[in-house]
Order: C-alpha cells, then structure tokens, then sequence
C-alpha cells in the first residue's frame, strides 16, 4: 500500500472523528441549555463506570454486582435520556450522531486489521491519483472484445488480427497475474486504434483492484511534468509528488511514447526512467503508434538495447477499431 495515500486516508478519517467531536460537544451545548437534567445524566454515565470500579477495588461489591449495576442503571438513564431529547424535538441519537462505519467507528481499524471502509478509500484514492480516467476506469478485460478485429488472415503476418489479439489478450492476463512472480514489462506498438490504450487500462483496473499503484501518463504529460520542475518551474508539492511516484507506483504505464516534443531532456529523462525502474524491479508498460524500426531511428541505442532487452514486444495490427465502433454507433 503506498504510505502517500495511506496517510492521506488516515488524515481523513482522523478529520471525520475530529469533526464528528465537535459536533457532539455542539449538539450537548445545545440540549444542556434546554434541560439540566440531560446534563446530569450525561455526567452520571461518564462517571458511573469510575465510580463502580472503585467500589469492586475496594470489596464493597463483586465484579458481577458491579457490571450488573451498571447495565441496569445505565438502560434506566439512556431511557430518560430519550425520553427527553423527544420532548425536546430531538430524535433519540441526537447526542450520538452515526459514524461513516459502524464496524470501525471510523478509525480504519477492527481487531487491529485494516477496515473494509479504509480499504475502500485507498483503492478510491489510489484510482484518483492513477489519472486513469472514468472512460479508462470502465475498460476491464471482461468488456474486451475480439469480434472487433478481422478473422482474415494477414499475408505479412501470417496469422489474422483476431486470432492475434486472442494471444495478446491472453499474454496481458498473464501479466497481472504474474505480477509479483515475474519481473517483466510489456511494450505495445502499432497502428493507432488497435487497443494498445484499452489493455493497458485492462492491467491498470486489474492491479488497482489488487491495492498495485499504478500511474497513467502520455509521455509528453510525464517529460513535460519533469522539465518543468527540473528548470524551476514548477516547485509544488503536487509536481514533486508527480516526480516521485513515476518512479515509485508499482506499475508506470507511458502511453503514446513517440508523439512528445523531443528534447535532449526528453531523451535523457526516458532512459532515466527506465533504467531506474528496472534496476529497482518496478514495472513498466510503453505504447507507441511506431513501428521497431521507427522506435530505433527516433531514440538513443542504449534506450532502445533496455526495451528490447527487458520488454516483452507486443505487436497490434489490422483495421482500426474505432472507426467500426464508430460505425456502430451511428
């Protein structure tokens, strides 16, 4: 679990509880105003427990006469106490308004593990700072679908592009599966609208599920994010979280690698990334719209020897699909 968003989280529900706080002691001013006798009662509980434990320390009564003492008095004031608080207009919780989670009380913990409420609220956060967007949230492997690629097959390639991309489909599947187990990373090229972008948002949803971080980026958000706090640009906490997290998420995805201003910044920046993520044994998925030769005429030698040494090539090809979805759509 990433410990940025984790302390997020905790700083949430630890302002929830503190807000809930301060809500009671307003509600109490409130009501106490009205009726004393609510305050009394609400002093008596508080200090009936006290009062009854030092009676048990000191043998005046057995530790069962105690607690039964103690649950009878406590029915017989929270009885008045309602009563009250009706008379008043109020209903019957007002002085204990509900938590956000019954199970915890909001403090993201049962019996010392972590709350279903918390976990919920990393997955939330961590889709948030993932920048998949609600399109991308939506694409999962069960909405993939092979009947939009042709069953002919390609005399260049020999097989056609469904029955491909039932391989390929198979190889991503693989990938999340794997992902503790196996240290690799996938690099998509070919043509635009072959669904390059929708198995990388597959992977992502899948390993976001799984509390993976994940980080989706164009590559020219990403080198475009880092020039500018390299130069002094940008100097906020939001760029320098940025910065970190393309090389601490569990999984980077850089999509349309290739349609990036290209810099000697740019350039040096891309073999930073990848050298320093497969050295630390972080994942990675690149997708370009060029082809292995174009890749190899556009970058560095020593960036194009780390994909092709460390990547698993996963060539898309055949008909756009878009324009058949767009087609049935009219």
């Amino acid at each position: 679990m990433n410990s940025d968003i984790k302390a997020l989280v905790e700083t949430r529900f630890l302002t929830r509880r503190t807000a809930r706080e301060q809500l009671i002691e307003e509600r109490k001013k409130e009501v106490f105003q009205k009726s004393p006798r609510l305050k009394e009662i609400e002093t008596e509980l508080d200090s009936n427990g006290y009062s009854v434990m030092l009676e048990i320390m000191d043998g005046k009564i057995s530790p069962e006469d105690g607690a039964k003492f103690l649950r009878e008095r406590h029915k017989k004031l929270n009885e008045e106490k309602k009563e009250i608080l009706s008379v008043l207009g109020y209903s019957e919780d007002y002085l204990n308004p509900p938590y956000n989670c019954d199970k915890c009380n909001d403090t993201g913990y049962v019996n010392g593990e972590l709350c279903t409420c918390f976990k919920n609220e990393v997955i939330k956060e961590t889709y948030k700072e993932s920048n998949l967007t609600k399109q991308l949230q939506n694409q999962t492997f069960l909405n993939f679908k092979l009947d939009y690629y042709s069953d002919e097959v390609s005399d260049e390639e020999g097989i056609s592009p469904r029955e491909h991309m039932r391989t390929v489909l198979a190889r991503c599947v693989s990938f999340v599966a794997d992902f503790d187990k196996v240290n690799t990373n996938l690099l998509f090229y070919g043509p635009s609208g072959l669904g390059k972008t929708y198995l990388s948002s597959c992977i992502a949803n899948e390993l976001l599920e799984g509390n993976k971080t994940v980080l989706y980026h164009t590559a020219s958000v990403i080198f475009s994010a880092l020039e500018e706090m390299r130069f002094g640009r940008d100097q906020s906490e939001e760029a320098q979280i940025l910065a970190r997290r393309i090389f601490d998420v569990d999984l980077l995805i850089i999509d349309d690698l290739g349609t990036e201003f290209m810099t000697q910044f740019s350039v040096a920046e891309l073999f930073r990334i990848i050298n320093t993520r497969l050295l630390n044994g972080k994942k990675m998925i690149i997708s370009t719209n060029l082809s292995l030769e174009d890749l190899e005429k556009k970058y560095s030698e020593r960036i194009v020897s780390r994909i092709m040494g460390s990547f698993d090539l996963i060539k898309f090809f055949g008909e756009d699909i878009r324009v058949k979805k767009a087609l049935e759509g009219r």
